[in-house]
């Protein structure tokens, strides 16, 4: 029986295993856009409700939603190794992040802390290289350092102003650095434990650690709640949470760490768009005008690093996930050879 050709046995194992890249590139503009959509409901809920109460309730309320399904589809136990880790990312994001970058803009201006925000491409991708889940190549680094421009400034432009502090500003990049340990993390998470699974248990803590803290501030504000007002935290807490949430962890699976942090600065682009579109305001338009290219430029210099972004198979940009896949191609011809 003559032996398959090498060639071909390597062309018929896929690249990986996950559906390709503009599926999940797809799933993350949408999750930005719902963020960008989401920051002006937000600002709305927070005339109403302390910024914890609010957290509390959206917690909640997402986690009521995500229950019956992960309980049916995954069930709620973990593995013995997997506590800790997973404990561990939930303290860091939302929970440390959130209260840095909270206290942080008490503390410091709004274009100081978009400009320090901005960092966070920069940070995931020099993280995950040191980390070895991926390489730093020139055009990788090209790419996130133009969307971390461009987030600068569409931060600077246009921006209130107020008195900023270098401790505001450090809480700012303290909180930007631990949001992207999470997601370099998260890429070895998510191999164990389904991305669903995780988001119940991020909002089931971030619950529990939300609801004294608004106790602390004080629970009045939660009387005050109208109609409209349970409307805009049911939707901050389905969409901005469940949703948004969901589709970007369904994109971390697929597309590197780098990938996902740069398409971050689209937020502020579709912020930009809606003011433009719904509200009818035309803040330095130009000046964030260039600030969007610089982000869409980022973004299609990361791809450029790391294949077509609308190729059939998604070519792997993590070391890890390259080696685990020239192991399966290695064990898939050496049991070729025993069955002939």
């Amino acid at each position: 029986m003559r032996t398959p050709n090498r060639r071909a046995s390597i062309a018929s194992a896929p690249v990986g295993t996950q559906p390709h890249r503009g599926l999940a590139w797809g799933a993350l503009v949408l999750a930005m856009a719902i963020w960008a959509g989401g920051f002006f409901v937000n600002k709305e809920i927070l005339k109403t409700l302390t910024p914890f109460s609010a957290l509390s309730i959206r917690f909640f309320i997402a986690a009521a939603v995500l229950f019956i399904p992960v309980l049916k589809r995954h069930g709620l136990r973990l593995l013995k190794r997997d506590i800790l880790p997973v404990l561990l990312t939930c303290l860091l994001s939302p929970i440390a992040h959130y209260t840095l970058s909270m206290y942080g803009l008490r503390m410091t201006s709004a274009s100081h802390a978009a400009a320090v925000g901005g960092t966070f491409p920069v940070a995931v991708c020099l993280l995950a290289g040191l980390a070895g889940i991926e390489s730093l190549t020139p055009k990788r680094l090209a790419g996130v350092v133009s969307a971390a421009i461009g987030v600068g400034v569409m931060g600077l432009i246009g921006s209130e102003g107020s008195a900023a502090s270098i401790f505001g500003d450090g809480l700012i990049l303290i909180g930007t650095i631990v949001c992207a340990i999470q997601i370099v993390w998260l890429k070895r998470i998510f191999r164990r434990v389904p991305p669903l699974k995780f988001l119940l248990y991020q909002l089931v803590i971030g619950f529990a650690v939300f609801t004294p803290a608004a106790a602390i501030e004080g629970f009045a504000s939660v009387a005050q709640m109208t109609p409209i007002v349970m409307l805009e935290v049911a939707y901050a807490a389905v969409f901005s949470t469940v949703v948004a949430f969901g589709l970007q962890y369904f994109a971390l699976q697929r597309v590197s760490a780098t990938s996902v942090a740069t398409s971050s600065g689209l937020v502020p682009v579709f912020s930009l768009l809606l003011e433009v579109l719904l509200l009818g305001l035309m803040p330095s338009l130009l000046g964030r005008v260039l600030g969007a290219l610089f982000v869409v430029a980022g973004i299609v210099l990361t791809q450029s690093a790391e294949g077509r972004l609308f190729g059939r198979w998604r070519r792997v940009p993590d070391r890890e996930a390259a080696r685990a896949g020239v192991r399966n191609i290695r064990s898939h011809q050496n049991a070729t050879r025993l069955r002939i």
